[in-house]
């Protein structure tokens, strides 16, 4: 396939780079875990186009979304203040005027259908 996906270490901080052909699509800087609150991440998010809801639930490392898209768990890394990547795009969350999590934007290179699709927070 022409589309990749790359974790890259530059200087010790790691770097993903989605690609698609010669062209990058997308490019992002990896942020310690550490320095996250993954727990105000946590919980159901429903897809109206799909029809579904998938859970979100904190882990050492990120967030695991459990059976997103498909049948498996999936481990999201954080990149930025509310931004995850994983193995098949990007994850970008929207906050309330509140500050509190109302749902994400589902960002792909390669599955059209979900492209840009947005999930609305249900419950913690």
């Amino acid at each position: 396939s022409m589309n990749a996906r790359r974790l890259i270490a530059i200087g010790g901080t790691l770097v993903l780079t989605v690609r698609r052909g010669e062209r990058t699509f997308a490019e992002a800087v990896k942020v310690e875990a550490a320095d996250l609150d993954a727990g105000e991440y946590e919980g159901y998010y429903t897809s109206v186009e799909l029809q579904t809801t998938f859970h979100f639930d904190r882990t050492a490392g990120g967030l695991t979304a459990e059976k997103f898209l498909g049948e498996a768990d999936h481990a999201l890394f954080p990149l930025a203040k509310d931004l995850f990547g994983w193995e098949r795009g990007f994850i970008e969350f929207n906050r309330d005027s509140d500050s509190s999590i109302s749902g994400f934007k589902h960002t792909t290179k390669d599955i059209d259908n979900y492209f840009g699709s947005i999930f609305v927070k249900k419950s913690p």
